[in-house]
């Protein structure tokens, strides 16, 4: 067949599988959002794991000074 002509069985599916194809797309996003969330909880629990064990939680976005900081974490200088 030429390439502009298309069989009638063909013009006929062609709405359905672009239909299933959408859903598919559709469907795989979602599965992949839901991973990519289960992912970041778990590595946020696994930074907090490591904060406590080295004795505190940082705190982004802060700066304490260095007075707080040694009386804090007992820092001798």
């Amino acid at each position: 067949m030429p390439f502009g002509r298309k069989s009638p069985l063909e013009a006929l599916a062609l709405p359905g599988v672009m239909l299933a194809y959408k859903y598919s797309q559709f469907r795989q996003r979602r599965r992949e959002a839901a991973s990519r969330r289960v992912t970041e909880r778990e590595l946020s629990a696994l930074h907090h794991k490591i904060a406590n064990a080295k004795g505190h939680v940082p705190v982004l976005g802060q700066q304490m000074d260095a007075q707080i900081y040694a009386q804090r974490f007992k820092v001798y200088t």
